[in-house]
């Protein structure tokens, strides 16, 4: 069969890409949780869903309030 040993740098080499986009474009775990905490404070948040949602803008919490380019309709953060 031979070896596949390019196919496997080159799918390390996607991984480490993916895996550093992730890290530049998402928040830390402590600025997530400062943001949700600041939105389940207040009166747009809404949990009735399956995912916390405001009812400003009408997004999912879950994801917004990870991305470094996100901010608050309100500007609370």
């Amino acid at each position: 069969m031979g070896c596949n040993c390019k196919k496997k740098n080159v799918v390390s080499r996607m991984v480490g890409k993916i895996q550093e986009t992730v890290t530049t474009i998402t928040v830390t775990d402590a600025t997530f949780n400062e943001r949700m905490n600041t939105c389940q404070k207040c009166t747009f948040y809404s949990s009735a869903s399956m995912s916390p949602r405001c009812l400003q803008c009408g997004c999912f919490l879950d994801a917004k309030a990870r991305l470094t380019d996100a901010t608050c309709p309100l500007g609370k953060w």
